[in-house]
């Protein structure tokens, strides 16, 4: 457990805009309490915005501080004021100077008592005397009293059995695609033996349940949707229901899911919009908050939407340290320092961690002992097909699939190498390896011989990757001149002029994609009824699922009215204040329309 860590008690007080901070305890001594004052309802109501702020950087390349960092940074202080003021600011120091001086990191516990302050974006604290946002460089953990057990031993590799949910009617996810991101993000530590994943695709309630009871397993790792419904003041995530329909599932039912398993999964990662948002009026209300409170040791969540990229990286990062015996804690920030490696993003914000008690060291990492490091397949997995001796084994997802038993991790662990080999506790018979003596009997001449048959394959393979190189990019010139063909020849779409209906702004000039040029960089407005709000909104949500194209497309974006007040539009289920836009190529023309809501059209050139 980490020795270095302030703990800070934030209460609300009898006035809506005024609360006090108290510390718990601090390695500089002491427990001072202060009262501040923050205009919560005004932050709460800008939060919308700057979700929108932060995923719209995830497709902007920027090297300066952007507006869009400048209106994150202008709440990270705001916060940092009101929650360090008077002495407690001077606790914060001093003891950031004892963990400097230990040469350990200063771990951030935030003890959230009132439901409107746990629904603030604390991780998005910035230090106006350092000039740095707390998250990124030291551990911040969002606590939930209860009490905590003692780290599970695990000898490697950790089990995590994944979920992806892609149900009808919501924005389609290639199933295939996110397990192949996270197998590519994960393919070291599954390479050395560390992790090993096995994926439920199209989660429906019945077949978790029954994962669940069917296997030990040391996380939850849930890929889909998610959102925060305010009808019901809670958190919910979309598995499949009855034919493929939605089947949107409330933070109570799922706590309850997941305590079928034995033991319940120390580790939930939710890799879904809005898992982390939290209610105003329940404390607990949110899908991460609720998952701990019911038992869960840690869950790690995003409070805002999340583009697939960020996803991606965060759990790269997460997991990698992890494997490697890193604390909950301290992964979370290792996974934002991943997202951070994308230009001008600023989704580094965007994950969240709930901690339940005290310890964020929720697994201690036994050594595999050398006779029991691989034994037997996984159940339902391929073993990877023989190679010859001299063939070196590289990284992918086949390596996970082979496995030793082992009493921790469920019965399977995995080779370093990948490879399946006997062993005497498990498989009767003996396994015979090649003695060094016998290794190194092998005929001068034969080894001339292979390396003059290496030489003239590597000669052979420089032609060959010369030719493909050139041939790939020739059918990039010419894909994109197919796409694309020449801007200063094609038409522009039917824009209509003037201001929108609803608020009245005036954006003839259109909306273009910060940091990118081309095609569909640019959107404008089809119709009348079509709010320049949704217009901007449609086009960060296009870019943001990824390059354009010409095939269908849907996308869900805000518009400068509520979706459920428009009878007849195609309202998001997992956030129906936005709209469900349907995009795709125009014909013939040389630009991208998106249709939806109550006659609503946005067009991309």
């Amino acid at each position: 457990m980490m020795a270095c860590k302030i703990e800070l008690e934030i209460c609300a007080t009898s006035s809506p805009d005024e609360f006090t901070t108290r510390v718990i305890s601090a390695p500089s001594g002491g427990e001072p309490s202060a009262v501040a004052r923050l205009d919560v309802d005004g932050l709460l109501r800008d939060r919308d915005a700057l979700e929108t702020t932060v995923l719209a950087s995830a497709v902007a390349g920027r090297k300066t501080i952007s507006g869009h960092e400048q209106q994150l940074r202008q709440m990270g202080r705001l916060l940092f004021d009101a929650l360090f003021s008077g002495p407690v600011l001077g606790t914060y120091r001093a003891s950031a100077g004892v963990a400097q001086q230990r040469g350990e990191p200063l771990r951030v516990v935030l003890r959230l008592t009132a439901p409107r302050l746990a629904a603030l974006p604390w991780e998005a604290l910035f230090d106006p005397e350092t000039g740095t946002y707390i998250c990124r460089r030291e551990p911040l953990v969002r606590h939930v009293p209860a009490p905590y057990p003692e780290p599970l031993k695990v000898t490697p590799p950790l089990r995590v059995l994944g979920l992806v949910a892609s149900p009808r009617g919501m924005p389609v996810l290639d199933v295939a695609a996110e397990q192949d991101h996270l197998a590519q993000a994960l393919a070291t530590p599954i390479a050395e033996g560390l992790i090993q994943i096995e994926w439920l695709a199209q989660a429906t309630w019945e077949a978790v349940q029954e994962k669940l009871l069917s296997g030990r397993w040391h996380v939850l790792h849930f890929v889909g949707h998610g959102d925060y419904d305010p009808a019901s003041d809670q958190g919910v995530i979309a598995l499949v229901g009855e034919g493929g329909r939605v089947n949107l599932v409330g933070a109570e039912q799922l706590a309850d899911l997941l305590n079928e398993a034995r033991p319940t999964p120390p580790l939930v990662v939710l890799n879904s919009c809005s898992s982390g948002q939290e209610g105003t009026q329940d404390l607990f209300s949110g899908t991460a908050a609720a998952l701990v409170h019911s038992g869960i040791s840690a869950v790690a969540a995003m409070q805002f939407t999340v583009s697939d990229p960020a996803a991606i990286a965060f759990a790269r990062g997460f997991y990698t340290a992890i494997a490697h015996g890193r604390g909950v804690d301290d992964a979370t920030r290792s996974g934002r320092i991943s997202v951070l490696g994308a230009p001008g993003t600023l989704e580094w914000v965007t994950p969240v961690l709930y901690v339940r008690g005290e310890n964020t060291q929720l697994f201690h990492l036994l050594e595999r002992s050398p006779g029991s490091t691989a034994s037997r397949a996984l159940p339902k997995k391929t073993t990877p097909a023989s190679r010859p001796d001299n063939a070196s084994p590289g990284p992918g997802r086949g390596t996970a699939h082979t496995g030793a038993e082992d009493e921790d991790s469920g019965g399977y662990s995995v080779s370093p190498t990948g490879h399946t080999t006997a062993d005497p506790d498990v498989v009767t018979g003996q396994t015979t390896q090649p003695t060094s003596e016998q290794q190194g009997q092998i005929p001068q001449q034969e080894q001339s011989s292979h390396e003059a048959r290496r030489i003239r394959k590597s000669r052979l393979l420089i032609p060959i990757l010369a030719a493909a190189g050139v041939l790939t990019v020739v059918g990039a010139v010419l894909l994109t001149k197919f796409l694309v063909g020449s801007s200063s020849t094609h038409p522009l779409p039917p824009f209509v002029r003037g201001p929108d209906s609803s608020l009245n702004p005036t954006c003839d000039q259109g909306y273009s994609q910060s940091g990118i040029s081309g095609w569909a960089s640019h959107a404008g407005r089809g119709t009348e009824a079509t709010s320049c709000t949704l217009t901007q909104n449609v086009l960060n949500a296009y870019w943001i699922a990824g390059p354009p194209s010409k095939d269908p497309r849907t996308v869900s974006a805000r518009g400068s009215v509520d979706c459920t007040t428009r009878p007849g539009a195609s309202c998001d289920p997992t956030n129906v204040a936005n709209f469900l836009m349907q995009c795709a190529g125009d014909g013939s023309n040389p630009w991208i329309k998106c249709a939806g809501g109550e006659n609503a059209v946005v067009y991309l050139w």
